[in-house]
């Protein structure tokens, strides 16, 4: 037998057993096990990533999956990075780096994975066609390239570590001229989301809160591009006040390690490993490395992973083509469901939120306890922001995790509403009410709160800010008085958050992991299978348009339902897609029901 058939005999062998094992061993499919059989044969790889664009916020399915083809989510890179790291067949990374993946707390989340790979010994190059320059900001972006071995830079492109700025643009001057007066509340002096309506400037609270924390992240990203660099802290503060520097001027300050365009990198690479080693995209090098985890971890405890990202709100609203954000009866609802399967030993829920909602997020918080009480442990992962309402759903969890650049806190409340009564007269505009109620018109923006309502907000704001610092207290294992130092409306970085107790662990994804690990009481590398939660639905419930979120999918479910016979329901989807965007203006004749 020829040594090409015996290879092909040996891979339909492997993955018929594959196959044949597959329907007894978890949720490890005839496909991963394809897939192994054919990675069998696999030389060695050079893995490349783009990091170009940023990632995306959930795993995609069915027609989404289509349209993001290409995408990752920070998820799916830092698992694969860390998986790739131990695999003997990749003998390098190159990065492909510009374009702001995300902010400070996912770059660090990168850093991390990239860190892990490098300590193996592996080369790991980071290239750049500018960092910044031209008008754009490149911290970020150097941030994230210095965790790889080596930097190359583009001859023409320039090394723009320009710092960390936070702007505030206030608009109170521009609603004074359109007739529209702000007016909000809040609970206490640095709850600031309502300044840029109210003030002209910096507040002293809002100023000292936000200046520490620019200080803050500045130090962050000082220390770390210093220690990756092995060049001195004044060394790097001197590049960020000289930036913009040329590529020449990076290489001589020690910041850049080769300039070389992008195809002279790639051959670099190849020329120090292997030549005959394969570039291959960390898509698709996922497959099958995903395939392989399974395989090991066929009988490990299932994790659910729930992401909570976006504004909260109590309940959807608007049509399918408007759902996003946290709703508390979609989120809670997942909680709980996650609580009542027998196959979840525990929830991994990632916070990437800024807030919304004092009653959704309570609903929220109650759902995670809830599952805690069941016996399902929760371990909260933040992302870049988990701040006030997303600071409120973390911190019932059994351990929070975040990364020194996550922005949290901001433990407050304000509210309040824009009075557009003088607006409305300078356009020749008359808003007139019949009412039945003194407080009717309580949040009409037509008119301005009376000394009464006002001190019905009042109260109101202290009532909630009292339920939200009783909560952290509760959660935290916090006296009152503490919580009340930490909150007051203050936002802190993740490093900040750590030192005061309002956050368990500093890291990501491995570091929940090893949280989650610890909640369940198993050894350090001990393997967990992560399912993204709620399952998906199957081929048949998509297309039938069950518990399917995704438009385009819904659609092509009325599609589907029309050439079944249902014309009605294809109409009805036709009218909700397609008269939003103005493209259709004729009335449809009802529906006869």
């Amino acid at each position: 037998m020829s040594r090409a058939l015996r290879t092909l005999s040996a891979t339909a062998t492997a993955a018929g057993a594959a196959a044949a094992a597959a329907y007894k061993i978890g949720d490890f499919g005839v496909g991963d096990a394809l897939r192994l059989a054919r990675d069998v044969q696999r030389g060695p790889v050079i893995l490349t990533l783009d990091l170009t664009r940023p990632l995306r916020v959930r795993e995609a399915t069915g027609l989404a999956a289509l349209r993001t083809r290409g995408r990752p989510t920070l998820r799916e890179v830092v698992e694969t990075l860390l998986q790739s790291a131990g695999d003997e067949r990749v003998v390098a990374l190159v990065g492909h780096i510009g374009g702001r993946v995300g902010g400070l707390a996912t770059v660090q989340e990168l850093r991390e994975a990239v860190a892990t790979f490098t300590a193996t010994g592996k080369p790991a190059v980071a290239y750049c066609d500018a960092f910044g320059g031209e008008g754009g900001n490149g911290t970020l972006d150097y941030l994230l390239a210095s965790a790889f071995s080596e930097i190359h830079l583009q001859p023409t492109g320039d090394l723009a570590l320009l710092g960390v700025a936070s702007e505030v643009t206030f608009m109170r001057g521009a609603l004074d001229k359109a007739g529209i007066e702000p007016q909000f509340g809040h609970r206490h002096e640095y709850k600031n989301a309502a300044d840029q309506l109210t003030e002209h400037d910096f507040t002293p609270a809002h100023r000292e809160a936000l200046g520490a924390l620019v200080d803050n992240w500045a130090d962050q990203i000082v220390d770390a591009v210093a220690a990756a660099r092995r060049v001195g802290r004044d060394v790097v503060r001197q590049a960020i006040d000289d930036a913009p520097l040329s590529a020449g001027q990076a290489v001589e300050r020690g910041l850049v390690d080769r300039i070389a365009y992008r195809d002279e990198t790639l051959e670099q690479v190849r020329a120090r490993v292997t030549p005959d080693a394969e570039l291959t995209l960390l898509q698709d090098y996922r497959s099958t490395s995903r395939a392989r985890h399974r395989w090991h971890a066929r009988n490990a405890p299932v994790v659910a992973l729930i992401t909570a990202r976006g504004a909260i709100t109590q309940t959807r609203r608007g049509d399918a083509m408007s759902r996003s954000g946290i709703t508390a009866d979609v989120l809670g609802a997942a909680l709980r469901r996650a609580a009542d399967d027998d196959d979840i030993a525990a929830v991994l829920l990632h916070v990437d939120s800024t807030g919304g909602s004092a009653v959704a997020s309570d609903t929220i918080r109650r759902a995670v306890l809830t599952t805690r009480r069941a016996g399902t442990p929760v371990v909260a992962w933040m992302g870049d922001f988990a701040a006030s309402g997303g600071y409120y759903i973390a911190m019932a969890a059994d351990e929070i995790v975040a990364q020194p650049g996550t922005l949290t806190g901001s433990i407050g409340v304000v509210g309040g509403k824009a009075v557009t009564n003088e607006l409305e007269r300078k356009l020749g505009l008359e808003t007139r009410a019949i009412t039945s109620g003194a407080n009717a018109r309580f949040f009409s923006w037509a008119t301005g709160f009376d000394s009464e309502q006002r001190a019905r907000l009042e109260d109101w704001l202290d009532r909630v800010y009292d339920d939200f610092t009783a909560r952290v207290a509760e959660d935290r294992g916090l006296t009152r008085e503490r919580v009340h130092e930490l909150a007051r409306g203050r936002i802190w970085s993740g490093a900040q958050a750590h030192e005061r107790g309002l956050v368990d662990r500093l890291g990501g994804y491995a570091t929940a992991l090893a949280a989650v690990r610890t909640t369940l009481g198993l050894p350090a590398d001990a393997p967990l299978r992560l399912h993204t939660y709620p399952p998906q639905p199957s081929l048949p419930d998509r297309l039938r348009g069950k518990d399917v979120e995704d438009p385009a999918e819904q659609h092509l479910a009325a599609v589907m339902a029309a050439l079944a016979g249902d014309a009605g329901t294809l109409r009805d989807t036709l009218r909700e897609w397609l008269q939003p965007a103005g493209v259709l203006t004729m009335p449809f004749v009802p529906r006869q029901r």
